[in-house]
């Protein structure tokens, strides 16, 4: 496995980040692709991204919460080119994944047919999928807990939505903190291995960098490595950026 650090794109960060033994940064979509503006913008965020000593290798925050996927007056079209535009992007700036948690933009509104949101989101993901394997670029679906979405709020969900997808642009991403929360066995992960190609992890219930309260990260990534999954793994939650801190969030995951 390799471990990074979701943060903003900034020199100091990376280079702690590389000091404590981390091997990349996972950024904000919005930040370093600038989707909503124009491309010299993107190339400035690029630059950033290029300058800041470490590789940038994932980015989340895929759509903002004002593009609504689901719903009853859904406008897709916008929501499409907004995204077309990031993954196309990410693949000009070389950055292999991309996380698509955007709970506010996916939630189910109230009093809307579940089973149509989930067939909205469905038809939303195929159509962009060619777009990201032409890039080269994966999108990963992120379960999120039940307190923070209403769809795909399970990695089971999560897991069944990307198998009726079945596009090669499109995997799944799991996270200890939200299988936590929800109290999820670990067996639904251990089930659904063999789709995972990104991780995010903190600790529970405080969310915070392993290290920062006590926590078993062992059970969860046991579970990941027997299932075959050797890609990367990233800290969000919430991170003390001294120089001793990050050193022992990077020896918690690595000797759990």
């Amino acid at each position: 496995m390799k471990f990074g650090i979701c943060s903003g794109i900034e020199k100091k960060n990376a280079e702690l980040a590389r000091e404590a033994g981390f091997g990349y940064l996972e950024g904000g979509v919005a930040a370093v692709l600038r989707p909503a503006e124009s491309e010299a913008a993107f190339e400035d965020g690029w630059a950033l991204m290029r300058e800041c000593g470490l590789p940038v290798e994932a980015l989340n925050c895929f759509l903002p919460g004002n593009l609504k996927v689901t719903g009853q007056d859904v406008n897709q079209a916008p929501v499409v080119e907004y995204a077309v535009t990031a993954i196309r992007r990410a693949g000009k700036a070389g950055i292999p994944i991309i996380v698509f948690g955007s709970g506010g933009a996916r939630a189910v509104p109230e009093g809307f047919c579940h089973a149509c949101a989930t067939k909205q989101l469905e038809a939303f993901v195929r159509e962009i999928a060619p777009v990201a394997v032409e890039s080269k670029v994966l999108l990963v679906m992120e379960p999120l807990s039940r307190t923070e979405c209403n769809m795909l709020s399970s990695v089971k969900e999560a897991a069944g939505l990307v198998r009726r997808v079945n596009h090669p642009g499109v995997r799944l991403l799991v996270d200890g903190y939200h299988v936590a929360a929800n109290g999820e066995p670990l067996s639904d992960v251990a089930e659904a291995g063999e789709l995972f190609r990104h991780v995010h992890c903190a600790t529970f219930p405080a969310r915070k960098a392993p290290g920062r309260e006590p926590y078993d990260f062992g059970p969860f990534l046991s579970t990941l490595r027997a299932a075959g999954y050797d890609h990367r793994v990233s800290i969000e939650g919430d991170i003390d950026w001294s120089p001793t801190a990050l050193r022992t969030a990077f020896t918690t995951l690595t000797e759990s």
